[in-house]
């Protein structure tokens, strides 16, 4: 009787595992999230990565996807993958873990209702952009013409993108700012971002947080240690872009976030 109790609940316990959507950011490779993936994976939590269009591992005809990909294509990708997990996993818990457009566009969806995250962890989000970014996002320039990749090759889905992909980035952010429901983004929301991040605004960030009372959000600055290999400090997905310690820090909030009972 022991053992059947024993295992009844270890099936339950299983069968009830928290699982959590992975999205990546613009022009990174979806395996780029392989390290936080893992991370869940070690917190008891089972990662569904997304690849958003035009980010697979590029043949010839996935980098025509970019081309004239549209943000609806990568508002679709997520709420797949979302429903693909809810579909799997039916009485378990789903989370959000994203990455800079991707927490935009997790965002997005949960702002409209279109999925219900229980808990958000968002990786420099790209709800408030810096002056350079929003700069760029409004270069008149023929959608097609190219402009080179800031993101390091390891990490890169493409050496460059055209003009025509940050068009879309800001449809995103059009469509979030101008119709916040604050009701929605009332889950537990832990924003991390290295306060010298390139392309997102902290300052951006813990105002919009502020302004929208978004009293369930947590914001917390990270920093890369010493021995960090790459300094571009919106990269953040692993040891060898935040260091050793940089990365354990991350892990230990990524971790103590999500298997925190609210």
């Amino acid at each position: 009787m022991l053992l059947f109790i024993m295992a009844f609940t270890l099936s339950f316990a299983a069968h009830n595992m928290p699982v959590a959507v992975v999205v990546h950011g613009l022009n990174n490779k979806p395996s780029s999230m392989k390290p936080f993936a893992q991370t869940l994976k070690d917190a008891g939590i089972k990662p569904y990565i997304v690849t958003l269009t035009g980010h697979s591992d590029m043949t010839n005809q996935e980098k025509k996807k970019m081309i004239y990909v549209k943000a609806q294509n990568w508002l679709d990708d997520v709420s797949k993958v979302y429903n693909q997990a809810k579909s799997e996993n039916p009485d378990s818990p789903i989370y959000l873990l994203a990455h800079s457009i991707g927490g935009l566009i997790g965002t997005v969806l949960q702002n409209e209702s279109k999925v219900a995250f229980e808990k958000m962890i968002l990786v420099a989000p790209a709800l408030k952009l810096k002056w350079g970014s929003r700069f760029l996002l409004s270069i008149p320039l023929d959608p097609l013409n190219y402009i080179p990749s800031f993101t390091p090759d390891d990490y890169a889905a493409n050496s460059s993108l055209v003009v025509g992909v940050y068009n879309q980035l800001s449809i995103l952010l059009k469509r979030f700012n101008h119709n916040i429901q604050t009701q929605n983004l009332h889950v537990p929301t832990l924003v991390l971002i290295d306060k010298k991040d390139e392309l997102v605004s902290g300052p951006g960030l813990k105002k919009l947080i502020e302004d929208e009372g978004l009293e369930t959000w947590k914001y917390i600055e990270i920093t890369k240690s010493k021995d960090a290999a790459i300094q571009y400090r919106h990269l953040v997905h692993d040891e060898k872009a935040m260091g050793k310690k940089g990365w354990k820090s991350i892990q230990k909030k990524v971790k103590a976030f999500l298997t925190t009972v609210e």
